[in-house]
């Protein structure tokens, strides 16, 4: 097998997102009945669901699996239950190797309000040098994702994710997060008088350098009479909490990317008012084009 070499090309991708809250801050300057059932029992008494429900819980699995479930996760109770099984599994994407058992977090389908964290083992010697063990679990179509910013201990691997399936620890020869390169900023807009003008940049990323980790950053531009919660695509969120914030975000394999801001309280009739907001990204993504 021929060693990458000079005559290979490489294409890169060129992303850029910027979004402008200055129409947002304009706007933010405007101001049972237990049914008498006796059998089993006496009259008028049910047997307790069993389950995990609304306060949470964990249940425990084979091997040290397991899966925290915490309160308000779930509204209704649901028999929650962590096997060692590979029944109905989709076969592994190509390149895949499994380093451990697969485990089946079941009720299959079942979805969260909030994430939750599941815990399984793996066979840390099954990992060869230089290669980073990843988590990847099946989706609604039963097809294999990546869960991202999974955690890897000694001989256990965590994650936090909405819904349950089908979850395998593997290595993944392919990734290679060195390829992706992000730099991105944050800015504020200033009141021209006919219109927004870009001010001074507040926050800056680091310039075109790779990173080997999920990217998550932002800044708090200042109050504001209204704003929206945020849901990052590791499952977690940024509830609404009165403050206008840019938000920036990049999974290592730069296949999920996110960008958002949010215009602080400013004065429309006010030149030299901060009335808006920008936040940019620009990721560069290189790949090999095989034949």
């Amino acid at each position: 097998m021929n060693s990458p070499g000079i005559g290979q090309k490489f294409i890169q991708g060129f992303r850029r997102c910027i979004v402008i809250g200055f129409a947002l801050g304009l706007a933010a300057c405007g101001g049972g009945d237990d049914g008498g059932d006796d059998q089993g029992g006496a009259a008028g008494t049910q047997p307790a669901p069993s389950g995990i429900g609304a306060a949470g819980g964990t249940v425990q699995g084979p091997n040290g699996s397991k899966v925290v479930i915490p309160s308000g996760a779930l509204a209704v109770v649901t028999a929650i239950a962590v096997d060692q099984s590979s029944a109905n599994a989709p076969p592994l994407p190509a390149g895949l190797t499994p380093i451990g058992q697969m485990f089946a977090f079941t009720p299959h389908g079942t979805t969260f309000a909030v994430p939750v964290t599941v815990t399984m083992p793996f066979d840390p010697a099954s990992v060869p040098a230089g290669v980073t063990p990843a988590l990847f679990k099946t989706n609604a179509q039963n097809q294999w994702e990546r869960v991202v910013n999974a955690t890897f201990g000694a001989s256990s691997v965590s994650g936090q994710v909405t819904s349950f399936s089908n979850f395998q620890a593997v290595t993944d020869p392919d990734f290679d997060s060195s390829v992706v390169r992000s730099n991105y900023t944050f800015s504020d807009l200033i009141n021209s008088g006919v219109g927004a003008v870009g001010g001074q940049t507040l926050q800056r990323g680091d310039e075109i350098v790779s990173i080997d980790k999920d990217l998550v950053d932002q800044h708090e531009f200042g109050s504001a009479h209204f704003d929206s919660g945020f849901a990052f695509f590791d499952g977690t969120r940024l509830e609404s909490n009165e403050i206008a914030n840019g938000i920036v975000t990049s999974a290592r394999d730069g296949k999920t990317f996110q960008v958002a801001t949010e215009a602080p309280v400013g004065n429309a009739a006010n030149r030299g008012e901060i009335v808006g907001s920008e936040t940019e990204l620009i990721q560069r993504l290189g790949f090999l084009k095989e034949e």
